[in-house]
């Protein structure tokens, strides 16, 4: 007997999608093709035949996470609630600014700074984070 459940011998059981059950049932082999491959099976349920289904395999679902969805406003409100005693600096390019430094920017006002790794840092401004320089001695000094 062959592992090749299409290539089993007649008055063999496989299972297959019942047309009329409409689920995954143990079937009987009715027919076969010149190649030996099953053709038509009969249900062992209800009775009916039809063209054999095999199971099919289904691929495990990934789960996505969602990112989680950033309310700048709100967080800039719990960050200036949280850091109001700090005296803020005044940002410029060649400055020095480490996480949790409150800036304040002539364009964008009061800031709070939340990473900060390469010469960028991010700063949560009151309408949205933004990714600003620091520590750019070279730009500071040919302006």
């Amino acid at each position: 007997m062959t592992d090749n459940k299409d290539n089993m011998p007649l008055d063999e059981k496989v299972v297959s999608k019942c047309t009329k059950c409409k689920t995954l049932l143990e079937h009987e082999v009715v027919s076969r093709n010149a190649e030996g491959i099953i053709e038509k099976v009969k249900c062992l349920t209800c009775a009916s035949q039809h063209k054999y289904q095999p199971e099919k395999i289904k691929a495990p679902r990934k789960k996505t996470v969602k990112p989680k969805k950033i309310d700048p406003e709100r967080d800039f409100e719990l960050l200036t609630e949280r850091y109001k005693g700090k005296k803020p600096m005044r940002y410029t390019m060649s400055g020095s600014f480490r996480v949790e430094d409150v800036i304040d920017h002539n364009t964008f006002g009061m800031g709070i700074v939340i990473s900060a790794l390469n010469k960028q840092m991010e700063v949560v401004f009151s309408d949205r984070p933004r990714i600003l320089v620091f520590n750019r001695k070279e730009l500071e000094t040919s302006v």
